[in-house]
């Protein structure tokens, strides 16, 4: 998909994921391992914005699993809550 868009004369691809859904399907293992090949390498123009609801991901008992989430993202936006792993 990124090489396509690239050969079009795009700089580079966006991609948005509700990813919560994912969790109604599979296992909080497939989940991340789905997030740890989906996370965005250097070497790529890609731009990726995974969305959870996360009292949906901690009504399920799935506390750990939304702290682990944390660790294929650089950001992080939520209520209350911003992250970057990005240095300035």
């Amino acid at each position: 998909m990124v090489e396509t868009d690239h050969q079009l004369g795009f700089k580079g691809t966006r991609i948005l994921g509700l990813s919560e859904h994912y969790l109604d399907y599979a296992s909080p293992a497939e989940l991340l391992e789905n997030e740890r090949r989906s996370a965005p390498s250097p070497d790529l123009p890609l731009t990726a914005l995974c969305s959870y609801d996360g009292s949906a991901v901690l009504d399920q008992g799935l506390h750990e699993t939304l702290i682990r989430l944390f660790e294929f993202h650089d950001e992080i936006i939520g209520k209350g809550l911003a992250w970057s792993r990005k240095k300035p």
